[in-house]
């Protein structure tokens, strides 16, 4: 929250110039994986996460305005494993061949 609010934007951009896009996505994807990881996959809190910290972000130059401010973001994960372990013990719970 404190880059966010004192850094300023002329210094966050060069932060993300100097590091290059994939430095850029890599890093903030490993951060992600960390979150995720750190709540014990819990999708919905994460979700929560994230969407309050894009609010933030999208405010963060409207911190004392009552107009133009974002109100609402919608962040939704879902996660497909190939097999899907669970589908697959559904199978076999009901009896069903699992090839």
């Amino acid at each position: 929250m404190l880059l966010s609010l004192f850094l300023g934007s002329d210094e966050r951009e060069k932060i993300f110039a100097e590091l290059g896009s994939k430095e850029t996505d890599d890093t903030l994807a490993a951060m992600v994986a960390f979150g995720y990881l750190g709540l014990d996959r819990d999708r919905p809190r994460l979700e929560t996460c994230i969407e309050h910290g894009v609010l933030q972000g999208a405010n963060v130059d409207k911190l004392f305005q009552s107009s133009g401010r974002a109100t609402n973001v919608d962040v939704s994960i879902s996660v497909e494993y190939n097999p899907d372990i669970e589908k697959l013990y559904r199978r076999f719970e009901d009896g069903q061949e699992l090839t």
